[in-house]
């Protein structure tokens, strides 16, 4: 079933007229681009994601020919010098 919600400051707020079985219950949401502030990220590498946490929310890169680690080093360096 596909319906309309609204996000309010970190809630999602169902139409009056829905009402879920359960009181805790998982589903996937599907959140257009054009609305989210900071791409989601995960790795199981712990340096990248330490990496990824020290350049905020506000850091993103675009695929190029580098590797991750490449480009999350060069942030690095421009952001807090070598």
């Amino acid at each position: 079933m596909k319906i309309e919600v609204r996000y309010d400051q970190g809630r999602i707020i169902l139409p009056p007229n829905v009402r879920l079985r359960d009181d805790v219950t998982t589903f996937t949401l599907e959140i257009p681009n054009g609305v989210i502030a900071a791409p989601i990220y995960e790795t199981a590498d712990p340096a990248l994601k330490q990496a990824h946490a020290m350049l905020g929310l506000d850091y993103s890169y675009e695929s190029s020919g580098k590797t991750e680690k490449e480009l999350l080093t060069e942030a690095l360096i421009e952001k807090y010098g070598s």
